[in-house]
């Protein structure tokens, strides 16, 4: 039986992973990243992930 702390370990890191990973919107004029359904996103939105979104000089939109 793994210890906790590796299974604590192993359960962090997948989240670390699976967020990079999440689905994210951005626009074609915009300079952030967002969830859906945010106030911010309109017709434009262009579905990625945050990795890469991220990679491209997106930041983190404030309100989602």
């Amino acid at each position: 039986m793994p210890a906790v702390s590796d299974v604590q370990g192993r359960a962090a890191a997948y989240t670390v992973a699976e967020q990079r990973d999440a689905t994210v919107y951005i626009t074609k004029s915009g300079e952030k990243y967002h969830k859906a359904g945010c106030q911010y996103i309109n017709k434009s939105e262009i579905k990625t992930t945050k990795k890469e979104a991220v990679k491209n000089g997106y930041g983190a939109c404030k309100v989602c």
